[in-house]
């Protein structure tokens, strides 16, 4: 047999898991963003991570090249 001490410590434990789940439910700008596809990391001379940056996209075909 539980004492009343144990049984309301379960129950509010109960009710604090509860009422978390339901605010994440409801909010879900307090979740964390979902899983992007990670960004290309590139290193710069000294070794220091930074951005990438972006493909420029090809405006013209590459020209082949002629033969001498």
């Amino acid at each position: 047999m539980q004492s009343k001490t144990t049984r309301s410590l379960l129950g509010g434990l109960i009710l604090a898991l509860v009422g978390w789940f339901a605010t994440q439910a409801c909010f879900p700008i307090l979740r964390p963003p979902t899983a992007r596809p990670a960004e290309p990391t590139c290193y710069n001379d000294q070794g220091m991570a930074e951005p990438c940056p972006s493909p420029l996209p090809e405006t013209r075909p590459a020209e082949p090249l002629s033969k001498p």
